[in-house]
């Protein structure tokens, strides 16, 4: 490459974790199987993975916990191990 290109840096992403079933009746105040259930229902299945895209069920999982703590969008991130500017994206 010529000296006078700068290269833009890769993105680095947080790990995230996964909510357990034991976690997830704590957290999301539904049972694994109902998030799933709600999950199907009410969003398709996007397979996008290009820039750290949330699955159908990672969404529903912040919807549900944002919703049995609303306000707390610091310890909706802590939980789901996203950004909280991912969650503000979600909101408009």
């Amino acid at each position: 490459m010529a000296d006078f290109m700068q290269l833009r840096a890769g993105e680095t992403y947080r790990k995230r974790r996964n909510v357990s079933s034991s976690q997830s009746r704590r957290l999301l105040r539904f049972d694994s199987e109902s998030v799933d259930f709600l999950c199907s229902g009410f969003l398709p299945e996007n397979n996008e993975r290009r820039g750290g895209a949330l699955s159908a069920r990672t969404k529903m999982e912040i919807f549900l916990r944002y919703l049995g703590d609303p306000g707390l969008q610091s310890g909706v991130t802590e939980d789901c191990g996203i950004h909280r500017q991912q969650i503000d994206k979600l909101g408009s």
